[in-house]
């Protein structure tokens, strides 16, 4: 059996071995790779660093634990620029299983600066059912009334003088669903606020015409766009220890691409020249 019959009948999970070895090997040796930011992220840092400090934006986390590895990371990261900026955050969830996720992340990112859960910088309100982004135009005091620890939101010092969508600069939805869309139609075009999204790598490319018309002020998509994204706030994370991970699986398989087309096509002159 000559080399290259060989390579053809290898056990693939040699193949599954090399591709782990691959994965693992950035986690292990901290493989940070140099990152260039793309202009949707741009665009997004920007308008966060334009607004003055006390501004309000909603975030919302609309993502479940599937897509955790993608969206938490952003999350964290917007958070970061927000808490360093003195940005007054109100987060919320369109999805039942993103409240842990959204309870822990804001908790999380504000011990890092030493900002009491008082509701004075920070609220989550957690999930309600309904047409809740229609109703928070409306009045968002009484769509949520209280906040994940059951406290009423008119007690809150970040809710004092809050009736609906007027009170925020910026709302910014986080998901791997289309429920994006929603935010750009309702709060973005009846209610004329700014809408960014972070979507998950898969749906980055159907977002783009939003932004070339301007009803997106920005984007981040998949993993890249948080490793980006924690490149301008200079404060490197879990994207960044992945996207090492997810660029040897990358140039891996295309190796491996490579490989079987040139066996393929030295295997087919062979046979041609018998």
């Amino acid at each position: 059996m000559s080399v290259l019959q060989k390579l053809l009948t290898i056990n693939p999970r040699y193949v599954y071995l090399v591709v782990a070895v691959a994965v693992i090997f950035p986690m292990v040796w901290d493989l940070r790779l140099p990152t260039v930011t793309s202009p949707p992220v741009e665009m997004l840092y920007k308008e966060i660093e334009s607004l003055p400090p006390q501004s309000r934006i909603i975030l919302s986390m609309d993502y479940d634990p599937s897509t955790v590895p993608e969206l938490h990371p952003m999350s964290a990261a917007l958070l970061r620029q927000c808490f360093a900026k003195g940005i007054r955050v109100f987060g919320m969830t369109l999805n039942i299983q993103g409240q842990s996720l959204g309870v822990e992340i804001m908790d999380r990112i504000a011990k890092e600066f030493n900002i009491p859960n008082d509701g004075s910088q920070y609220v989550f309100v957690g999930f309600r059912p309904g047409p809740v982004i229609i109703q928070i135009g409306e009045d968002i005091i009484e769509t949520f009334q209280t906040d994940f620890q059951k406290r009423d939101l008119r007690s809150l010092p970040m809710m004092v003088g809050v009736k609906n969508l007027d009170q925020f600069e910026l709302c910014i939805s986080l998901s791997g669903t289309s429920v994006g869309y929603s935010w750009i139609a309702t709060p973005g075009t009846r209610y004329r606020k700014k809408i960014a999204v972070g979507v998950t790598g898969i749906l980055v490319s159907n977002f783009y015409p939003y932004l070339q018309s301007g009803q997106l002020v920005g984007m981040l998509g998949g993993l890249k766009g948080a490793a980006e994204y924690e490149n301008l706030i200079q404060h490197e994370d879990k994207a960044k220890q992945g996207m090492g991970s997810q660029s040897a699986a990358h140039i891996l398989i295309i190796l491996l691409i490579i490989a079987g087309n040139i066996i393929y096509f030295v295997q087919r002159r062979q046979a041609e020249s018998k």
